[in-house]
């Protein structure tokens, strides 16, 4: 199978994006895929040719009443950007088994990222940035790894699904803005069981292992400086954490469920991002009307 696509736009040169896939069969319900993609992502507006100011606010440290540190920080666009480049390659096996009634697959994967677009000091004076520029990265973000599950029909009114992560991510880079942060480890498995009667059930329960995140070196520097509370620097470090959700339901014949779901059910308080909000257990009613 291959296929190819063609993209114009304004501010860049053309683009073309081939894709390439082998199909082998192994025997009867069990296949072994092979691909290999290119593709692209255009500047947006603001990429390319938006001229802004951002405000920055930021207590100094000081003792109460805090100082406040205000400036203006101009952030131009650019219209020399190459579009972000993608190279993706995988390779896959899946084979049915149980009467078609278990599904087994497992896949590697390796994807390269190249010309991303950041934005970078242009100026720097004592360590406090004075404007910022977009432009492209000149490095690469390497991303790959493997991934395994199974899928099983354990009854005609009960599935059950597990598959298990891994991933690396190894980055070139000209500036610390390219970073990236990706949990090493993921792990997912959930049973969903749906009645004649109308009721329904599910259960799911997702690991996810520790992530490291560079991005956030600037308000290191903020603090060095005095600007900010040392001890308001985010720690670049998200703990892994365990979530257990739950939903059940009731259909009507009409076609109106009613429902409700417990969201992080353990309670296990976490951060997906070292900026992100603290999570945990949230409730959810639901009224659906399907047509």
């Amino acid at each position: 199978m291959t296929g190819a696509r063609a993209d114009f736009h304004s501010e860049i040169n053309p683009t073309f994006s081939p894709r390439l896939a082998l199909l082998y069969a192994l025997q009867e319900n069990q296949t072994i895929r092979a691909a290999g993609s290119v593709a692209y992502r255009s500047p947006t507006l603001t990429h390319s040719s938006a001229h802004q100011i951002s405000v920055n606010t930021i207590p100094t440290g000081a003792p109460p009443p805090h100082h406040i540190f205000e400036r203006e920080v101009p952030i131009t666009g650019s219209l020399n950007l190459k579009p972000e480049k993608i190279i993706s390659y995988e390779a896959d096996y899946q084979g049915w088994f149980w009467n078609h009634r278990l599904r087994f697959r497992s896949d590697l994967f390796y994807n390269q990222i190249t010309n991303q677009i950041v934005t970078r000091d242009s100026a720097n004076i004592i360590g406090i940035t004075s404007s910022l520029e977009t432009q492209n990265d000149l490095g690469s973000t390497n991303i790959y790894g493997g991934e395994t599950g199974i899928e099983v029909l354990l009854a005609p009114w009960l599935t059950g699904y597990t598959n298990y992560t891994y991933q690396e991510s190894s980055v070139t880079t000209d500036g610390p803005s390219a970073q990236r942060g990706i949990p090493r480890s993921k792990f997912n498995a959930g049973l969903r069981g749906d009645w004649e009667s109308g009721l329904s059930g599910e259960i799911n329960l997702h690991h996810i292992g520790v992530a490291q995140y560079g991005s956030i070196t600037r308000f290191s520097e903020f603090a060095s400086l005095g600007l900010i509370p040392s001890d308001a620097v985010p720690n670049s470090r998200v703990d892994g954490y365990t979530l257990l959700n739950l939903r059940g339901g009731y259909m009507y014949d009409d076609g109106t469920e009613v429902a409700f779901s417990i969201f992080n059910a353990l309670n296990d308080k976490h951060r997906e991002h070292p900026l992100g909000e603290l999570l945990s257990t949230r409730i959810m009613l639901w009224l659906t009307r399907h047509f």
